[in-house]
């Protein structure tokens, strides 16, 4: 009973996660072995069980696979963390895996073993195992989305990627976080000019981070959507470890962070999801960001004029990084993280280029990757996730290094009082 309920819980975990199911073989007398075969696309999430009475194991078939197909498209990205998201508890070890475990009507291209993770636990007598195996074919796409833009877009684009490539830039990773609703996925799918990201209204936002990526050229870009960073009115402080979780070990080169241009004021809760962004990350990541302002396509209250509100707007975002972040005004200036206006709905203006233009008459998706270019070749340090980093509860904390040292003058300054009252006291050279 006791396996039971300890594989009853895995798949009510996996089933919640994923809305896939699985099922039991029994393999000899003494060993139940619970298998998931997560398939979506090229790609291929396999969870086994196993356990035993007894020692020694006896390894299942691998060969005999359950199949699903999944309503959504994971990228290997999602799915690789796929393992810490349902047992954050258990210690993982990541181990080479000694054969392909080969499903019943495999893709054409052959299958790659991108993770393999390993896990057991004793009850009494009884030895579980549980292993993660994520295997697929699908490498970097090349960038289609490219040749959707209108050809006046194309060719400005291919002069801004080209000058990525002049600064010896062939790689790139842009990070988009904010709260939920303000069109990160949206802008996403506008910027690689493909849908991406799945975008749906009225439902919640993935409780995942995903990666799209695309190659050009020898170029590549990585595009990384994210939770919503509030729940229930407070910080999503979960959804921020799991976004660190899936960053390990990547950098961060730029960072997008969006907001409403429709939005028409700053609270407090804006500032403390911006302070939340620097305590994860350092607040070094503002050096490496520009604010995405959404909704662009709107008529400004009170006959404001259009770039007169906009620029109000923007100020009184970029004021709540400052805050928010804990920025001194010498340390770097507001001008330093720019500011572009977007509209992601199919109802944007165009000019006669067929270009997609704001209320102002500018091309937003240029001023979309000119922003990105200037950020990803501004010479500030990219941002590096480290294990360090995502153990951490605050990279900006680096003075509480000096509190035992602190405490310590503290407490040698109170003895040293302490004697002095005492010896005054004993000479009779106290108070009177």
């Amino acid at each position: 009973m006791r396996l039971l309920d300890e594989t009853n819980v895995i798949r009510r975990r996996i089933r919640r996660l994923t809305g896939v199911g699985g099922g039991f073989e029994e393999i000899g007398a003494c060993i139940r072995v619970f298998t998931f075969v997560l398939i979506a696309k090229n790609t291929f999430v396999v969870v086994k069980v196993w356990s035993n009475r007894h020692e020694g194991i006896k390894w299942a078939d691998p060969y005999r696979l359950y199949r699903r197909e999944l309503n959504f498209e994971p990228t290997c990205s999602q799915t690789v963390n796929f393992d810490e998201i349902a047992f954050p508890n258990l210690k993982q070890h990541l181990l080479s895996c000694s054969h392909p475990l080969a499903p019943q009507n495999p893709p054409p291209k052959p299958l790659q073993i991108l993770h393999s993770s390993f896990a057991s636990c004793t009850h009494e007598d009884r030895l579980v195992k549980i292993q993660f195996t994520v295997m697929s074919t699908a490498l970097p796409r090349e960038w289609l989305g490219l040749q959707q833009f209108p050809v006046a877009t194309q060719t400005k684009l291919f002069d801004l990627l080209g000058k990525l490539k002049q600064e010896n830039v062939n790689t790139l990773t842009i990070l988009v976080m904010g709260k939920g609703g303000v069109g990160k996925s949206s802008t996403i799918n506008s910027l690689l000019g493909e849908q991406v990201v799945r975008v749906t209204a009225f439902q919640s936002e993935g409780l995942r981070p995903v990666m799209a990526s695309r190659t050009w050229a020898g170029f590549t870009l990585n595009v990384i959507d994210t939770p919503g960073l509030v729940e229930a009115g407070y910080v999503n402080y979960q959804a921020l470890q799991l976004i660190k979780g899936f960053l390990l070990n990547k950098s961060i080169d730029v960072l997008l962070y969006v907001d409403r241009l429709d939005a028409y004021r700053v609270d407090d809760l804006d500032k403390q999801v911006i302070r939340a962004i620097s305590n994860s990350f350092g607040k070094e990541i503002w050096r490496k960001s520009f604010l995405v302002l959404t909704h662009a396509q709107l008529c400004p209250p009170d006959g404001l004029n259009y770039d007169v509100f906009s620029s109000k707007r923007s100020e009184s975002v970029l004021k709540a990084i400052r805050i928010g972040a804990r920025i001194r005004k010498k340390e770097f200036d507001d001008s330093v993280i720019p500011v572009v206006l977007v509209e992601n709905s199919g109802r944007c203006n165009k000019n006669d280029n067929d270009e997609k233009i704001l209320p102002n008459g500018e091309a937003w998706i240029l001023n979309l990757v000119k922003a990105i270019t200037t950020v990803a070749t501004n010479k500030c340090q990219v941002i590096v996730v480290s294990k360090k980093l995502v153990d951490g509860s605050d990279v900006n904390d680096k003075g509480k290094l000096w509190i035992p040292v602190i405490l310590g003058l503290q407490w040698v300054f109170i003895k040293w009082i302490q004697g002095a009252i005492k010896r005054d006291i004993a000479t009779g050279n106290g108070p009177k």
